[in-house]
């Protein structure tokens, strides 16, 4: 590895730890269910698992637009795009205003969550554009900032492409446990990530690795669907139940302990799960019940906590200009525990991983043709079936994106859900040889 690495103890003429809460939910197009199951949030309870995204869209934005200090961010395209569509026009133009002020961020940005390890470089990229060119026709917007919080390892090719497409830093929680453990230890968790490319410095970005997991730390999730649901958070002293102190105190322990991991006195941490806020106002009110009363007593614990996104942390930290690890190696492979290695999926449904490669040569080959016939002035052939044309590109464009994600290409989904995949992109690809 490649280190130009400057110790630096933390401020210590600062003694507040300022606690940037990222409010989010990880929503998997695809795993232990099929996407439409996930989506509607029909299907059974799985450890926990029963999505209902339709339902956490609708929530997180009628908390946030009801509230100016709350935050939430989003990732994946292929589930906001279904919830958008059937929208009128008044609720998508009070969308969009909360967007515009920075209280619901875009990240990442793709369909999916792509795969880092399988996934061939041109099918990341068109994952990434097709959810980009949604985020600018509907919004106007193009995220700056990457979230690959359950990709199994990461690699040097994806952020080259992530700087390529303009984003300042992204986030991951997911690296060997052995380097996550020394890199805590010499408050390494953050690095500039300089990929071994032509380009050199160009492709530079910053690179974060959450303490632990992407939920929230420690024994807080209040949500429906959390695993273990603890109790709400109670503030009135004259409740039966009371029992914001000794909470506060937990996670106060909790996040000095990790603000200890890092170079500055700004930590950021994910505020979420997998399919969180199906009810966000159960989060959300014993969140602000915690944050209000440790905010209110500094002294005691020495912490200031906000609702944030990943913008709202950067640029604070670089205003510092903290001289950051310089990191040139892929985080390959992934091991989470002593002999769990992550790299069965390299290979594991192959037949599976033949069909998408497949499937994506017709696709960028169809695409070829139809442009090379514009170019050689034969647009009038294509005129005739000009909107079928493009739909039926659109639509596998759309299924490999979903093939895509970290959980299909990789092989890591239930068998019924793979079986969902295949027949999805098959009927797409039978519509694309007729055109």
């Amino acid at each position: 590895m490649n280190i130009a690495y400057c110790q630096l103890s933390p401020d210590t003429n600062q003694q507040i730890l300022n606690v940037y809460a990222i409010p989010h939910s990880h929503c998997d197009l695809g795993w232990l269910q099929t996407i439409d199951t996930y989506f509607y949030g029909n299907g059974k309870f799985l450890d926990g698992d029963a999505g209902g995204v339709q339902f956490i869209i609708g929530e997180v934005l009628g908390a946030v637009a009801a509230d100016p200090t709350k935050r939430f961010v989003w990732v994946e395209m292929g589930y906001f795009n279904s919830w958008w569509r059937d929208k009128s026009d008044a609720v998508k133009d009070s969308i969009r205003k909360i967007v515009k002020e920075g209280r619901f961020e875009f990240i990442n940005g793709g369909w999916s969550m792509h795969d880092e390890a399988t996934s061939y470089y041109e099918d990341i990229i068109d994952n990434m554009a097709l959810g980009h060119e949604f985020l600018l026709k509907e919004f106007g917007v193009i995220p700056t900032v990457g979230w690959q919080i359950d990709t199994f390892g990461h690699s040097n090719t994806n952020a080259a492409f992530f700087s390529q497409m303009g984003f300042d830093a992204f986030w991951t929680a997911r690296i060997d446990y052995q380097d996550k453990q020394i890199r805590t230890k010499d408050k390494r968790l953050q690095t500039i990530w300089r990929p071994k490319t032509s380009q050199g410095k160009e492709n530079e970005i910053l690179f974060g690795i959450f303490y632990g997991h992407y939920e929230i730390p420690g024994n807080f999730c209040f949500d429906l669907q959390c695993l273990t649901r603890y109790p709400p958070i109670i503030d009135d002293p004259a409740a039966a139940g009371y029992n914001v102190n000794y909470r506060a105190n937990e996670l106060a322990e909790i996040l000095n302990t990790q603000g200890t991991a890092f170079l500055t006195n700004d930590l950021l941490i994910p505020l979420g799960r997998d399919f969180g806020y199906t009810s966000a106002q159960v989060n959300f009110q014993s969140y602000d019940r915690l944050f209000n009363f440790i905010n209110k007593n500094p002294q005691r614990y020495k912490l200031n906590i906000t609702y944030a996104t990943p913008t709202t942390y950067l640029n604070e930290i670089y205003k510092k200009k903290i001289p950051f690890e310089e990191n040139t190696d892929d985080f390959f492979p992934y091991s989470d525990h002593p002999g769990g290695y992550w790299t069965g999926y390299f290979t594991s449904r192959p037949a599976l991983k033949y069909f998408i490669r497949s499937s994506a040569k017709d696709f960028h080959n169809a695409k070829r043709l139809l442009s090379y016939t514009v170019w050689r002035g034969e647009s009038s052939l294509f005129e005739s079936f000009q909107e079928e044309a493009f739909k039926t590109l659109d639509t596998m464009g759309m299924k490999l994106a979903e093939l895509h994600h970290h959980d299909a290409i990789t092989g890591t989904a239930k068998k019924k859900t793979v079986f969902d995949y295949v027949m999805g992109l098959n009927r797409a690809q039978v519509d694309l040889e007729n055109v």
